[in-house]
């Protein structure tokens, strides 16, 4: 399943669509804000909730302010911003219920979007530069998710990019997209991207000069790892492998980013990075688990260095291996691969039964998660288990946060019956490889 898809399961719990509504009873942020003033437009559209003074006009595109906030503290920062803006008038939105706040700012949410929770939009730099300078002060000590496309001013949760105010598309390598326009009228793609970036013709403010060279200010060589290529990215963080600059030894570096890749539970990848480094703590010894080398922070992000354990993900064994896709296929090639497959099912069940003797579930068994690697020589395979972060005590885990489409188990598993589930899913897959089980959106959220 591609995980792009996974906003849209949090909008309906059976069907697939983008969330325009409310959402549930009691979750707006709107209904603990005052009225706007007279003379105010306010709107819905789609997530948003738009706020615009009546006797203010904007510009089309320009420097535009986003702010960030996390679960904890969305009501409190909105109130501010919404008490700031309507008295200075000046025209903003707002993230409309807590849960489009928790999609956006999901495991598996856009990166280049994820954290913005309200835009303001000022009428020209000089108001731009005013509302960064006043709004920092009374969101100090305020949080949340880093916004990747943007320059972070301070230390706080406000962030600039220079984009669109107005929707405007063009088409672009056969898509439409939003735009902005050149000084020569012509419309060229507004980039979203999880980095800062400004068009070649806009000048950066004075005001974010200093943010700019704090931004670049740091120094890879304090990086205790070098990175060599990435694994996996999600908006929680990135997985890496990499080499330790003193020793060279190769690791498996994973890193989380604060408020941000949250489980439906509102769980962040911190949070979760902890959980996963007590766990392979506790499962030390194990052979085809993980050794733990350290956990440690950079600038503000956490970090874990691991084992790097060789082979290649079970449902890449699978596509490698799998005879019925071929059109060529025999008796003795399907026996092949089941005994083969059995032999795994096995190894996998063993691995599987260490953790759960010490008292261990591992709670995210699917595909991906599970390593095989195999010995041309000498004809046997390793099975690793990897990415422990949905992991916990048999006797108080509940239904993780987090699961694949198919192997998740229902709400009603707890404790060892949730591997086992996994382990019965797997059992099938391998031989009828379609996502099976109860694997609707209402399962996924």
């Amino acid at each position: 399943m591609d995980l792009r898809y996974e906003a849209y399961c949090f909008a309906d719990p059976l069907f697939f669509d983008e969330q325009r509504d409310a959402g549930v009873p009691g979750g707006s942020f709107a209904q603990d804000l005052p009225a706007p003033p007279d003379g105010w437009l306010l709107a819905d559209q789609d997530v948003w909730r738009m706020l615009a003074p009546t006797d203010r006009s904007l510009p089309r595109q320009g420097w535009k302010i986003h702010v960030s906030a996390h679960l904890d503290n969305a009501a409190r920062v909105l109130a501010t911003v919404h008490a700031y803006c309507t008295e200075h008038r000046i025209a903003f939105k707002h993230l409309r219920t807590r849960t489009v706040l928790l999609t956006r700012n999901s495991k598996y949410a856009q990166r280049e979007s994820s954290g913005k929770f309200i835009t303001i939009y000022p009428a020209d730099d000089a108001q731009f530069d005013r509302v960064l300078r006043e709004l920092s002060e009374e969101l100090a000590g305020e949080s949340g998710p880093y916004i990747l496309s943007d320059l972070r001013y301070g230390k706080g949760p406000l962030y600039a990019r220079y984009g669109g105010f107005d929707e405007q598309w063009v088409e672009f390598d056969g898509a439409r997209v939003l735009a902005v326009s050149r000084p020569d009228g012509v419309l060229v793609p507004d980039r979203r991207e999880p980095k800062f970036y400004t068009p070649d013709w806009v000048q950066l403010p004075e005001c974010l000069l200093p943010q700019l060279a704090a931004r670049a200010s740091g120094d890879p060589a304090q990086f205790p790892y070098r990175i060599t290529r990435c694994l996996h990215y999600s908006n929680g963080g990135g997985v890496y492998v990499a080499r330790h600059r003193e020793d060279g030894r190769e690791v498996v570096l994973k890193e989380a980013r604060p408020h941000a890749g949250l489980d439906a539970a509102g769980t962040d990848a911190v949070v979760r990075l902890h959980r996963e480094h007590a766990t392979l703590c506790h499962l030390a010894g194990i052979p085809g688990v993980p050794a733990v080398y350290e956990l440690f922070t950079v600038w503000e992000h956490e970090f874990l260095a691991m084992q790097y354990l060789p082979g290649i993900p079970l449902g890449t064994w699978l596509v490698r291996n799998y005879p019925l896709t071929r059109r060529e296929r025999g008796k003795a090639e399907i026996e092949e691969y089941t005994r083969r497959a059995v032999a795994l099912l096995d190894d996998i069940t063993a691995l599987v039964d260490k953790v759960h003797e010490r008292g261990m579930v591992f709670g995210d068994l699917h595909g991906q998660n599970l390593l095989i690697h195999e010995d041309d020589t000498t004809g046997t395979a390793t099975v690793s288990l990897v990415d422990f972060e949905m992991a916990g005590s048999a006797s108080d885990i509940g239904r993780p946060g987090l699961g694949a489409p198919g192997f998740r188990s229902p709400a009603d598993r707890a404790g060892f019956a949730i591997d086992e589930y996994a382990l019965a899913a797997l059992r099938l897959w391998l031989f009828l490889p379609l996502k099976i089980g109860r694997a609707s959106c209402r399962e996924r959220v």
